[in-house]
């Protein structure tokens, strides 16, 4: 019990944290429309000065059809261009480059080809440009979208606290398994269902719901009703609330994009990055908690009411902030 409690408390305060900036990614996605004629669509937060907003990095060969700019916004910036050149980007490098400084911002980079070949990349703050590769392989498409599915994890700490919330719920080894299992299984359909097409939903409902299901687990946790279907049967939870977990999981890989080619194997590496990730936060929180806990007692009883409510009250501030976003 006693680790669960500094396991969530740890999380509580990365997540909390993690407010405090804006941590949205600069999305910069080149399209070829017809044979070397490449549209590029660029999107910026809100939060970038407009005498710092970035423009696209190509080759010295590819040359701009007209003119184009950011169209004024707030919330975010958008610029559409288009560009000519005189070979394709396959094997060759692209990128994006502000004119000042990046303010610590990931760039999403999206490439997609007249053929159907679709390319994803993340790039650091301190990286300007990718290489595209020639050809898509199946090594190439695993290790992508594996690294892309940790990533997600490692930054989705709604997700993550709706977890280890229910670690805390779960108590004893043989019920974290299953409600692991659970929550893992449950996601995964919803996951793989929307990514193909077969189910829609209103991404903005969707999050507002998952914030409103940490909500939901933070009161249980108040309350400490041991009789209460959340205790009782764990794994029935975090599987019901996985189906809703999972169309999250989705939203982000629909941003992202799929390649048309080696589909299956790029659902499957992302959905096992996520996992991947998951295990990685689960093993870090209980590692930092097990360190507190040899060095210090903790008073379970007192600690444990204050905690569920700091949960709740992040919780519902993040589904005030979607609900306004989404108004």
């Amino acid at each position: 019990m006693k680790v669960w409690l500094a396991a969530i408390v740890a999380m509580v305060l990365t997540s909390g944290s993690a407010q405090a900036h804006d941590s949205r990614p600069v999305s910069l996605a080149v399209t070829e429309i017809s044979p070397l004629n490449y549209h590029v669509d660029l999107v910026v937060p809100g939060s970038v000065a407009f005498n710092n907003l970035p423009k696209p990095i190509l080759p010295d060969d590819c040359v701009p059809l007209g003119s184009g700019g950011y169209e004024p916004g707030i919330a975010k910036r958008v610029a559409r261009l288009t560009f000519h050149c005189n070979e394709s980007l396959a094997g060759r490098d692209v990128g994006l480059n502000f004119p000042s400084f990046n303010p610590s911002l990931t760039t999403l980079l999206r490439v997609t080809f007249l053929n159907g070949a679709h390319f994803t990349q993340v790039l650091a703050p301190d990286t300007k440009a990718w290489h595209i590769p020639a050809a898509e392989t199946a090594g190439g498409i695993s290790a992508q979208y594996f690294k892309l599915g940790t990533e997600h994890i490692l930054t989705g700490y709604d997700h993550v606290l709706f977890l280890l919330c229910m670690l805390f719920v779960a108590r004893t080894p043989r019920r974290i398994i299953w409600t692991v299992t659970g929550f893992t299984l449950a996601h995964s359909v919803t996951l793989v269902l929307t990514a193909l097409g077969f189910v829609g939903v209103s991404i903005p409902l969707v999050e507002m719901l998952i914030a409103l299901s940490i909500v939901f687990v933070a009161a249980e946790i108040a309350r400490g009703n041991r009789t209460s279907l959340t205790y009782a049967y764990p794994i029935v939870v975090t599987s019901l609330f996985g189906l809703l977990h999972g169309f999250g999981f989705a939203s982000a890989l629909k941003e992202i994009g799929l390649p048309q080619t080696q589909l299956p194997l790029a659902l499957l590496t992302f959905n096992l990055g996520i996992e991947a990730g998951q295990i990685l936060v689960v093993a870090f929180v209980l590692g930092l908690a097990w360190a507190a806990l040899t060095l210090t007692s903790w008073p379970v009883l007192k600690a444990k009411r204050a905690l569920s409510y700091g949960v709740g009250v992040i919780a519902a501030f993040w589904f005030i902030e979607r609900l306004v976003g989404a108004i």
